[in-house]
């Protein structure tokens, strides 16, 4: 469960970056996507570091840059569940992870490649494409199109 409490935030004339996590025992975190009803852009530098408590992190849809250092020393960290606005993720990010197996990314594999290009340290870890909604859209609108030239007939 999101609970926007949790988390410390500050506006800039971008928009509003969370600042710091105060939760307490958290092994799976949802970051918010707003907080007091403004969209999120960025997890801030250092945000999550050394909460060795959390496993599991998922980012919702929206928030485009992940800061240095934001993960670094969660080093229980297994998955990372990233949103296709992921445009930046800074270094050292997730340094000193080494429990982190699994990254599932909902953007494509060009996108990814322009985000490691700017993090090198990114490139070995083994990350997931996951397509299935995109598909799953795709294959309902070939069926759609399907039905309407039936009906044309």
């Amino acid at each position: 469960m999101i609970n926007e409490k949790d988390f410390l935030y500050f506006d800039n004339s971008f928009g509003r970056i969370i600042s710091e996590y105060i939760g307490l025992n958290d092994t799976i975190v949802e970051v918010p996507d707003t907080i007091n009803r403004v969209k999120i852009l960025e997890i801030g530098q250092g945000v999550f570091n050394s909460h060795k408590e959390i496993k599991e992190v998922i980012i919702p849809e929206g928030i485009e840059i992940i800061s240095n250092f934001a993960f670094a020393g969660c080093s229980n960290l297994e998955k990372i569940f990233l949103p296709e606005s992921i445009r930046r993720i800074g270094p050292y990010a997730i340094a000193g992870n080494d429990s982190l197996k699994h990254v599932v990314f909902n953007g494509t594999k060009k996108q990814w490649d322009a985000i490691v290009s700017q993090n090198k340290e990114l490139g070995d870890v083994r990350i997931e494409f996951n397509h299935q909604s995109k598909l799953s859209d795709f294959l309902n609108e070939c069926l759609d199109a399907e039905e309407i030239r039936k009906e044309e007939k």
